[in-house]
């Protein structure tokens, strides 16, 4: 969902998820139908992630835990446009109180200002930063 909200733009939605893995988690397209910007959530592998580059214009990854691995993994690996590629981190700690918290129905307040983030829920409001990673080249 915090993907959603800070990449959204006109023609943003969710993918049918586990149904359809050639898919990215959220795709924005244009009025014609095509893929503009490939969202992705989690650790993709270099593969995922070189097709994405060739299907969209854009590719953004948002990773679910620490990337400092991940990023390794990636260096050296064949991925289409990857000096375009964007990484957005956002701070582990906001993700597990933000996850601690989650219920099946609830209203949420999400802030974005510059590379912090704030979610209120209810009157709770936890914050943390978001930043931007690259793999090595």
């Amino acid at each position: 969902m915090g993907a959603y909200c800070l990449e959204y733009a006109p023609g943003t939605a969710f993918s049918k998820g586990l149904a359809d893995p050639d898919e990215p988690a959220i795709a924005v397209r244009d009025l014609t139908g095509q893929l503009m910007t490939w969202i992705d959530i989690g650790m993709p592998e270099a593969p995922r992630l070189h097709k994405a580059g060739k299907a969209a214009r854009g590719v953004v990854v948002y990773p679910h835990k620490g990337v400092e691995a991940w990023l390794a993994r990636l260096s050296g690996e064949r991925i289409h446009r990857l000096e375009e590629l964007q990484i957005h981190a956002i701070d582990l700690e906001l993700i597990g109180g933000f996850a601690s918290k989650l219920e099946r129905r609830m209203n949420i307040d999400l802030a974005v200002t510059e590379r912090d983030i704030y979610a209120s829920i209810g009157d709770l409001t936890l914050s943390g930063s978001i930043e931007a990673r690259r793999p090595a080249a």
